[in-house]
C-alpha cells in the first residue's frame, strides 16, 4: 500500500500533537494514591515542609561540626616596589560539652520529631482528601450511568404510550403526563452529568493532572469495617500514636529543657572547647619595573616568594561562667518559663481529651452510617421491586406510562440515596482509620 505526500504530512502532524493528547485513565483507589504521592501539588507542599524542618535541624547541629575559614589578601607597596600576599586557613573543631549545648541539641531533636509528627498528620489529611475526591467521583460516575439507563427506559415507555394513543387505547392526557415525568428524568441526567464533570475536575486537580483530563474510577466500595471497634482498646492505643499527642509531648519536653537552662544559670556553668588552627603568613614578592622602548612599564620577578610567620597548633580550654546577680531578671524569666511548662502540660491534656472526643464522635458516626446504609439498601430493594411490578402492570395495560415513570423516578432516587449512604459510610470508615493512625 502506497502513502501519498498528503498522507505522510498528515501522519507527521498527528504525531507532533501526540504528546499534547491527554488519554483517559482508569484508577483504583490504590493507584490514585500512588499517582498523587508523585504528582499532587498538595503532597509536594507537605514534603517541602518536612525538607525545610530537616534543614533547620541540620543547621542547629552544624555548630558542633568542623568549620573552615579561608582568607586571602594582596597589597602593592609603591615605595618598597613589592607585592604582599597573605593567605590564612583556619580549621575549627568545637569540642563543646557544656550542658547548654547538649540541651540545645536535644531541643532541636524534639523539634525535628514534632516536624515528623506534623508531616504524618498532614499526609493523613491529604490522603483522606484524595479518598473523598475518589469516592465522590465513584458516586457521580455510578449515578450518571443509572440516570442515563432510567432515561433510556423512560423514552421507550413514552414511545409505547404514544403508540397506544394512536391505537386509541390510551388518552392524550396520559401521554402528556408521561412526557412531563420524562422531563424529570432528563433533569436528573443533566444534574448527574454536571456532578460527574465537577467530581472529575476535583480528583484530577488533587492528583496533579490536567483538570479536563479524562478519568474513571474502577473500584467497587467495600462496605465493611476492617477492624473491631472496642472503645477502650481504641482510645488506649490512639493516645500513644496520634501526631498531635507526640507534638504536644515534645513541646512540653522542650519547654522543660528551656526551664532547666534558665535554672542552670543560677549556678556556675562551664564548657570545654578545642580547636586546631593552621595559619599561613605573608608571602612577599619584589618586582623590578622598567620602561621599554614603547613607553610601557613592564614588571618582572626579582625574588622568589617565601612564606613568613607560618604557624599551626591546638587550642584547648575550659570556660567557667557564673552570673552572681542580674537584678532579679533571671528569677522572673524562670517564673515565666515555669508558667509555660504548666501551660504545655494543660495543652497536652486538652489534646488527649479532644482526641478521646474525636474517637467517640467518629466511632459513633461509623455505627450510625452503617445503620443508614442498611436502611438505604432496604429502601432500594423495595423501590426496585415496586418498579418491576409496575412494569409488569404497564405491559398488561393496567397502569399508564406516567405511573410507571413515577415508579422509575422513585427507584432512581433510591439508587442515589443508597450510593450517598455507601460513600458516606466508606468515608466514615476512612476517617476512623485516620483517627486511629491506621495506614
Amino acid at each position: 500500500m502506497k502513502i501519498g505526500k498528503f498522507g505522510i504530512v498528515a501522519v507527521i502532524i498527528a504525531f507532533s500533537f501526540l504528546p499534547h493528547i491527554v488519554f483517559a485513565q482508569e484508577f483504583t483507589l490504590k493507584e490514585a494514591i500512588s499517582y498523587a504521592l508523585k504528582n499532587s501539588p498538595l503532597i509536594q507542599e507537605i514534603e517541602e515542609n518536612l525538607v525545610s524542618a530537616r534543614s533547620k535541624y541540620k543547621e542547629e547541629l552544624s555548630t558542633l561540626r568542623t568549620s573552615v575559614d579561608l582568607s586571602a589578601s594582596t597589597a602593592a607597596e609603591a615605595e618598597r616596589e613589592s607585592l604582599t600576599s597573605s593567605i590564612k586557613l583556619n580549621l575549627k573543631k568545637p569540642l563543646s560539652f557544656s550542658p547548654h549545648s547538649l540541651r540545645s541539641v536535644k531541643i532541636a531533636e524534639l523539634e525535628m520529631e514534632s516536624a515528623r509528627a506534623r508531616y504524618k498528620a498532614q499526609m493523613a489529611d491529604a490522603l483522606l482528601e484524595i479518598k473523598n475526591a475518589y469516592y465522590s467521583l465513584f458516586k457521580a460516575q455510578e449515578f450518571s450511568q443509572l440516570a442515563d439507563a432510567k432515561l433510556k427506559e423512560g423514552k421507550e415507555k413514552v414511545e409505547i404510550e404514544q403508540k397506544k394513543v394512536e391505537r386509541g387505547v390510551a388518552s392524550e392526557i396520559d401521554l402528556l403526563r408521561a412526557k412531563i415525568e420524562l422531563g424529570n428524568l432528563e433533569k436528573a441526567v443533566i444534574e448527574a452529568e454536571n456532578q460527574l464533570a465537577l467530581a472529575k475536575i476535583k480528583l484530577n486537580q488533587i492528583l496533579g493532572r490536567e483538570p479536563k483530563a479524562k478519568i474513571f474510577v474502577k473500584e467497587e466500595l467495600n462496605a465493611s469495617l476492617p477492624f473491631a471497634m472496642d472503645r477502650n482498646s481504641l482510645i488506649a492505643e490512639i493516645l500513644t500514636k496520634r501526631p498531635e499527642v507526640i507534638e504536644a509531648q515534645n513541646s512540653l519536653a522542650g519547654t522543660s529543657l528551656a526551664l532547666e537552662e534558665l535554672i542552670s544559670q543560677k549556678s556556675p556553668s562551664f564548657s570545654v572547647y578545642g580547636a586546631y588552627q593552621v595559619e599561613n603568613g605573608e608571602a612577599r614578592l619584589s618586582l623590578d619595573d622598567r620602561l621599554n622602548a614603547a613607553g610601557e612599564i613592564s614588571y618582572s620577578p626579582n625574588t622568589v616568594s617565601t612564606l613568613e610567620n607560618s604557624k599551626d597548633g591546638w587550642r584547648v580550654g575550659v570556660t567557667l561562667t557564673w552570673t552572681v546577680s542580674d537584678g532579679g531578671g533571671l528569677d522572673e524569666r524562670i517564673k515565666q518559663k515555669q508558667s509555660s511548662v504548666r501551660q504545655a502540660e494543660i495543652a497536652l491534656q486538652r489534646t488527649k481529651d479532644s482526641i478521646i472526643i474525636e474517637v467517640e464522635s467518629v466511632r459513633m458516626a461509623v455505627e450510625e452510617n452503617e445503620k443508614l446504609l442498611e436502611i438505604a439498601k432496604k429502601q432500594l430493594d423495595g423501590a426496585q421491586k415496586v418498579y418491576n411490578i409496575s412494569e409488569e402492570r404497564f405491559q398488561a395495560g393496567v397502569i399508564t406510562a406516567f405511573e410507571l415513570l413515577q415508579r422509575g423516578g422513585e427507584a432512581l432516587e433510591a439508587e442515589k440515596n443508597y450510593l450517598s449512604a455507601l460513600v458516606e459510610y466508606s468515608l466514615s470508615v476512612e476517617r476512623l482509620k485516620k483517627c486511629l493512625v491506621i495506614e
